[in-house]
């Protein structure tokens, strides 16, 4: 290997891995709300002097400026990007919202871990494994304790409903809802009675407001999970002051509005 290009390969890695770091404390909640904005600037700066200091004194007295500058300037503008997708990444938006009765229906734009609530409802497999989509991101944002209190009561019957403490998540409980068995695809029928029994675990648990992350499942498209979700939790809607459907993407968000909408607009009385 060149002796050149071999000498660029720590430096890379240190790169690398200091962004990558910087993410997945983002993502995991560790860094949030204009932290990610401090702490990316000194991500940023930490690697735009790397890129200077990496190189051997020789080189930095021989380099002209303008070369010298670009591995810092370039470190900034990746510095950048990554901040502000970072940032964006973690904001919450009210997509829209109806009051019917008593209580407050959302459909909101959030990442796992700015989801708040008294319980959430989480649909999974029966081996309450939090892996993959919509529970893999509950998992990772949640913590470890909360998939190893969910183990103890591992494997249920599809159609089960357990709970849990919430881990790291804003949230009380997480009522995990068995739908199908682990590369089965799901039912429309499981999901429903998995559905109606997290719906009943949170009520006992004494939730006044739940939280319901949307996505697809194995087996049925998001429009379709959506509806469902919509109809059978807005069911047993007056045991609660607020129901907010969680879309963890932008995508996702206007698929779930409309199936809510869809669901509120054949309930009464409706004030927007």
């Amino acid at each position: 290997m060149n002796p050149l290009i071999a000498s660029q390969i720590p430096y890379a890695l240190f790169v690398v891995s200091l962004f990558l770091f910087y993410g997945m404390l983002v993502r995991r909640g560790i860094i949030s709300g204009r932290a990610i904005i401090g702490v990316g600037i000194v991500v940023g700066a930490t690697a735009a002097a790397a890129s200077f200091l990496h190189l051997p004194p020789q080189a930095r007295r021989e380099m002209p400026l303008a070369l010298l500058m670009t591995g810092p300037a370039v470190m900034a503008l990746c510095a950048a990007f990554c901040v502000t997708f970072a940032y964006r990444s973690q904001k919450v938006e009210d997509i829209a919202s109806w009051d019917v009765g008593d209580t407050k229906i959302i459909v909101r734009y959030a990442p796992a871990n700015r989801i708040e609530a008294d319980a959430l409802l989480l649909t999974t497999t029966t081996t309450l494994r939090l892996l993959g989509g919509v529970p893999g991101a509950i998992g990772m944002a949640s913590g470890a304790v909360v998939q190893k209190e969910a183990m103890a009561y591992a494997p249920v019957k599809s159609g089960k409903a357990v709970i849990t403490g919430g881990g790291r998540l804003g949230v009380d409980h997480i009522v995990h809802a068995a739908v199908s068995q682990p590369l089965r695809p799901v039912e429309e029928g499981p999901l429903r009675r998995a559905l109606e029994n997290a719906v009943q675990q949170a009520r006992k648990a004494g939730a006044e407001t739940i939280a319901v992350p949307v996505g697809g499942l194995r087996g049925l498209p998001l429009s379709r999970v959506a509806v469902i979700t919509a109809e059978t939790i807005l069911k047993q809607r007056r045991a609660f002051a607020e129901i907010v459907f969680i879309a963890l993407d932008i995508p996702s968000s206007r698929v779930i509005q409309e199936a809510v909408a869809n669901t509120v607009n054949t309930l009464t009385p409706i004030v927007r």
